[in-house]
Parts: structure tokens; C-alpha cells; sequence
């Protein structure tokens, strides 16, 4: 999530309508559904951070600031508890419980180095939030695109519309990240 500014675009677009009519009344379409945003950041710092600008924004009640590690979201998705840790992954699973498995788009920008990145020009960052922010600490991208799966919606199937297209565009996950490192 870092300061927020990624999921605050996405919280401020309008959604489209899927009802019909002409692309001459498209303009009358767009509906003011709110979209919600759940920001997820490790760092106390930066997510206290996120959660003020989202607030100083106008944003607070579409933002939602989870302090965790993207590696509790798969964990929060299963349903086993790893031991001694029980009512910390009780309480992650209760605040991530109504995302799981209903995004429709899901936005990721993780680290954009490993941690030992030859490709990484200087030195790292002295500072844990800058080098946190850049490196791949935690979590690598294959962790990042798991978290996003769990929290994608699944996507319809036609049949079970009665073999109807659907004008729903399916679940995508978008990532902030280098070409050459994906």
C-alpha cells in the first residue's frame, strides 16, 4: 500500500453500468457505486501513513488499511492454523474474510528487487521502511500474484448463466512491476 496513491486511483474511478442502451447515453450509465479498496501494508509506519491520506482525502469510506504481510492473505484463505499463532490468524481472518474470493480487479505493487539484486543500482537503503518498500524482505512476486488469487472473485462460468454471455468483465489481477523482472 506504501502511501496509498495506487489504491486511491482505483477507489476514485466510476464505474460503468452494464445496463443497456446506446453508447450515446453511455454518459447516463455511469453509476456512482463506490468501488472499495483494501490496501495492504506491512509496515506500521506506512500503513498509519496510508490510512491518514486516505482520510485527508475524502476516502476513508472506501479505503480500507490492513496492517499484515500479503503471505496472511493465502494463510487466511486456508482454513488451517498454524500452531501457537491461532488467535492471530483468527483475528487476519476476520478482517480479510469479506474481501476473499470478491475482487473483482485486484491491484498489486510489490518490491521491485530481490534482496540480494545485483540489478539494484547503489547501495540499499540504511532505512527498514525504504529498503522494506524496495526489496523483496518478505515476500516474493510468486507470493504476491498467491495473495492476489485469494482475493479474486472466481470467474463466472457461462453455463451456469444458461450459456448467456455475461457483460462482466472477468476478475484480472494488475501489477506495478518491472517487464524484465516478471
Amino acid at each position: 500500500a506504501g502511501s496509498g496513491v495506487v489504491g486511491f486511483a482505483v477507489a476514485l474511478r466510476r464505474v460503468a453500468d452494464t445496463t443497456e442502451g446506446s453508447t450515446d447515453d453511455k454518459a447516463d450509465r455511469i453509476t456512482d457505486r463506490k468501488i472499495r479498496v483494501l490496501s495492504i501494508e506491512r509496515q506500521a509506519s506506512l500503513a498509519s501513513r496510508c490510512a491518514r491520506n486516505a482520510a485527508l482525502n475524502g476516502l476513508g469510506d472506501r479505503v480500507t488499511v490492513w496492517r499484515g504481510d500479503v503471505n496472511d492473505v493465502v494463510g487466511a484463505a486456508e482454513t488451517r492454523a498454524s500452531e501457537g499463532k491461532e488467535k492471530e490468524k483468527e483475528e487476519t481472518r476476520a478482517v480479510l474474510a469479506p474481501w476473499l474470493r470478491t475482487c473483482d480487479a485486484v491491484v498489486v505493487n510489490p518490491p521491485y528487487y530481490e534482496l540480494d539484486s545485483k540489478r539494484a543500482v547503489g547501495t540499499q537503503p540504511r532505512e527498514t521502511e525504504r529498503r522494506d518498500a524496495h526489496y523483496e524482505t518478505t515476500a516474493t512476486l510468486l507470493d504476491f500474484a498467491r495473495a492476489a488469487e485469494a482475493l479474486l472473485s472466481p470467474e463466472e462460468d457461462d453455463k451456469a448463466n444458461g450459456g448467456e454471455q455475461t457483460k462482466t468483465p472477468p476478475p484480472t489481477a494488475h501489477f506495478v512491476y518491472p517487464a524484465d523482472r516478471a
